[in-house]
C-alpha cells in the first residue's frame, strides 16, 4: 500500500504518471477526507 498525502487536485495526475512507468494499480481511492475538501467538492458539483 502506497500513501499519497498531496492535494486533491493532483491525484488524477499521480495515477496516471503511476500507470505510465508500467506499474498496475488494482485500488486508488482517499483514505479520509478532510471536512473542508469534501465542503469544496459538493459545492462543485451543486453548480
Amino acid at each position: 500500500m502506497v500513501t499519497y498525502e498531496g492535494s486533491v487536485e493532483s491525484r488524477g495526475d499521480l495515477l496516471k504518471g503511476v500507470q505510465a512507468i508500467g506499474v498496475n494499480v488494482i485500488s486508488f481511492s482517499p483514505v479520509g477526507l478532510p471536512l473542508e475538501a469534501l465542503y469544496m467538492d459538493l459545492v462543485k458539483e451543486s453548480r
